[in-house]
């Protein structure tokens, strides 16, 4: 399932899926389908992003995106990700599409804070930011059941919201 290469690897791979998915995604959401298709493990994936952000590699303020400096140094050593492993991400980029498209259009982001738990809900168009909501002092569980809401139907959610804002 697993393969175990060396971390410098590792961390080109992680440029490379980035690269790959040609939009910007959340931290987890990359975990999850990197584990889900069983490119690499857990504690390699962490290390590999903990690293590449303190590098200035990647920028994951919000969303996990390739900085310039990391598209220079994967373009430098493209050809050191294995084709195999191009090939991969590839296939699950084309076959996966439309989720990913529909994903990066709503983000969830949670905090836990002093007050409870705030969450920031983003609707996107590319580089456009059409609607950002946050809302502070909730439950964790209720954050999760918003945020897992406003990332299962988002355009919906996002055309109820405009309705009910909108008075009709």
């Amino acid at each position: 399932m697993f393969e175990r290469y060396n971390m410098t690897d590792n961390k080109l791979f992680v440029l490379y899926m980035i690269y790959r998915f040609h939009l910007p995604l959340e931290r987890e959401e990359l975990i999850q389908t990197a584990l889900k298709e069983g490119w690499m493990n857990y504690f390699d994936l962490q290390q590999s992003l903990v690293e590449l952000s303190e590098q200035g590699l990647i920028g994951t303020e919000n969303l996990v995106q390739l900085t310039d400096q990391g598209m220079e140094v994967l373009n430098y050593f493209y050809t050191r990700v294995l084709f195999s492993k191009r090939e991969m991400v590839g296939r699950y980029v084309e076959m996966n599409r439309a989720k990913l498209v529909t994903q990066s259009q709503a983000l969830a982001e949670l905090t836990e804070g002093p007050l409870g738990v705030t969450a920031k809900l983003t609707m996107r168009d590319g580089e456009v930011t059409l609607l950002q909501l946050t809302m502070e002092e909730l439950t964790m569980d209720k954050a999760r059941r918003m945020a897992d809401r406003w990332k299962s139907a988002p355009l919906e959610v996002y055309h109820e919201l405009i309705q009910v804002l909108a008075g009709g």
